[in-house]
């Protein structure tokens, strides 16, 4: 049984897609944003549908923030000691092929881009 406990939602830079840090599976969740002629059963919008599903590359993700242009998506790995870096497509705000260099660190909670 996959359980999930999503712990931060991050907005692409682009407004196409939501990614979302899960605790206990060590992944994150990318989502596409639908809007206008898409809506649910009440005829409101946005929709949000799971476009992709990925490993954290560590345990227990924690915090997830994009980098300023969309490229890179970072994931706080708290029980691993790392931050991963994820590579992004920035048109279309999904993953793109591949992975940035992560780095080693103490247990992070949290990632804020200066």
């Amino acid at each position: 049984m996959n359980i999930a406990a999503p712990a931060a939602v991050e907005l692409h830079p682009s407004g196409q897609t939501l990614a979302v840090s899960n605790r206990f599976d060590d992944t994150v969740a990318v989502f596409t944003i639908s809007r206008g002629a898409v809506a649910d059963a009440a005829g409101k919008s946005p929709v949000l549908s799971l476009a992709e599903r990925f490993p954290c590359r560590g345990k227990t993700s924690r915090d997830i923030t994009f980098s300023p242009d969309g490229s890179r998506l970072f994931i706080a790995n708290q029980d691993s000691h790392n931050i991963s870096c994820r590579n992004f497509n920035t048109l279309t705000g999904l993953p793109g092929e591949g992975w940035g260099e992560g780095i080693s660190t103490g247990s992070p909670v949290c990632v804020v881009m200066l």
